[in-house]
């Protein structure tokens, strides 16, 4: 991938979310002749920007990219990931190619993305972004000494990965795509609420985009992308004189953090 050797500003930010499933496991059986399994919802191209996928994230058999989704062989328990060049997805209908066998998988488990049209569906929240910030998971060290003059250094597990958005305050719609699921009643509730939770019941894991596009050239950057996020937090002030401006944290595991530039799409 090329190195840009222009800086990028803070213009013309959108903000993709969508539903994410994690590990669900796939209809259809492992017996060494079947290729075609099905998931409950219909994936979605992540990395699909202007409808031409990014060149060096082509995965060569399917019209999806690296990242949009992740597919695993479940074996006594333990996952093991299958590399998508052996993957093709037509709808909600996931075709391996060869056929896994009982001899790797007693059963095929998928994390992908989804748009619910009929809830949130796919929102770009262009005017509200005033201000986003990403911090990367850090890892504590600690150095111990023991008898003889040695010490050794110890390196603790990676932290969350954190993002931030400062937004215009509208509605309550961000909020309620990121942090809990939308009341519906015909008739009785015409306004959009946040469904009280107890525990995670009604709270659904999102992926979150940012797509930062050049105001210079029209070229879209993504900029990052946060898999299986949870524990989203939201606070909200504003003074008289001033729109009321919201502040909404999101955290995910590294693993299902990255950074990435599309800048070969014009």
């Amino acid at each position: 991938m090329a190195v840009r050797d222009d800086p990028m500003t803070g213009e013309n930010c959108v903000v993709k979310i969508f539903r994410w499933k994690e590990k669900e496991l796939c209809g259809g059986t492992v017996n060494g002749s079947n290729t075609d399994f099905t998931v409950t919802q219909t994936p979605v191209n992540l990395l699909n920007i202007k409808s031409t996928l990014v060149p060096d994230f082509v995965v060569s058999s399917t019209s999806f990219a690296m990242r949009d989704f992740a597919l695993f062989y479940r074996k006594n328990g333990v996952d093991t990931r299958v590399d998508e060049s052996v993957i093709s997805i037509t709808g909600s209908t996931v075709t391996i190619t060869p056929a896994p066998s009982t001899a790797n998988a007693d059963n095929v488990v998928m994390s992908y993305a989804y748009s619910d049209t009929s809830n949130d569906g796919t929102t770009d929240f262009t005017y509200y972004v005033k201000d986003y910030s990403v911090k990367g998971g850090g890892r504590d060290t600690s150095e111990v000494k023991v008898s003889g003059g040695k010490s050794y250094k110890r390196v603790g597990s990676q932290g969350l990965t954190e993002g931030s958005l400062t937004t215009i305050k509208k509605d309550v719609l961000l909020s309620q795509i990121l942090n809990g699921d939308l009341i519906k009643s015909s008739g009785e509730v015409t306004s959009l609420l946040i469904k009280s939770t107890v525990g995670g019941s009604s709270t659904t894991p999102r992926l979150l985009i940012i797509v930062h596009t050049d105001p210079d050239n029209s070229n879209d950057k993504l900029i990052s992308i946060m898999r299986n996020v949870r524990g989203t937090a939201n606070e909200w002030s504003g003074a008289a004189d001033k729109e009321v401006e919201e502040t909404i944290t999101v955290t995910c595991n590294p693993e299902d953090y990255a950074e990435l530039e599309l800048n070969q799409i014009g």
